[in-house]
């Protein structure tokens, strides 16, 4: 067996050791559409979709946080944060428009809005950071 494909199954071995351990738990709570927040207003025809998110690192050395790596999805499109953290904020929703490093048991927790269309009654969350190896994350 040559060198390279040993060192590959080894390197698989311990991620997947180390995977069994590794979590990131993301909980997200009911979602509220307004029209409007604070100073900032929806487009013709779209409202804002407003959600407590908590997303919790637990074993994993660090994980980075930034909101373009939060999307929902309606209707086979994706969307990304409508960046209205100040409004929130102004309006008494904490917001996560901030981009932050989890390191091993760091947990943040705030809103983050989302312009989608008016009517929105059903939605998938999706936390993607970017990493080589897929984290394990875990959906409440």
């Amino acid at each position: 067996m040559s060198r390279l494909l040993i060192a590959g199954l080894v390197l698989t071995m311990l991620i997947s050791i180390g995977a069994a351990n590794e979590q990131i738990t993301v909980t997200i709570g009911e979602g509220t559409l307004m029209d409007k927040v604070d100073y900032s207003e929806a487009q013709p025809g779209k409202t804002y979709l407003v959600l407590p998110i908590q997303i919790e690192n637990a074993g994993y050395n660090s994980v980075d946080y930034n909101p373009w790596y939060c999307k929902v999805t309606i209707n086979g499109v994706q969307y990304n944060d409508a960046f209205i953290g100040y409004s929130l904020a102004q309006a008494g929703y904490p917001s996560l428009d901030n981009m932050v490093t989890l390191k091993d048991g760091g947990k943040i927790e705030g809103y983050m809005g989302f312009e989608v269309p008016d009517g929105t009654t059903t939605y998938e969350f999706s936390f993607e950071p970017i990493s080589i190896f897929p984290y394990n994350i875990v959906y409440k």
